[in-house]
């Protein structure tokens, strides 16, 4: 899940946290160029309001 070691258990939490948020299925890819976990849940929620906003 991330290439840098020891951080398994954070990232879980962090998409533990965003689909219990956002309960849904999907195909995601993230290509997180060494971001930290608070910026990916920022982005992933970006895109939940991105896609709101175009219903």
């Amino acid at each position: 899940m991330t290439g840098s070691d020891g951080f398994k258990e954070v990232w879980q939490n962090v998409l533990t946290r965003f689909f219990d948020r956002y309960p849904l299925l999907a195909d995601f890819e993230i290509n997180d160029f060494g971001a930290t976990p608070g910026v990916v849940n920022l982005r992933l929620t970006q895109a939940m309001e991105a896609l709101k906003d175009e219903q």
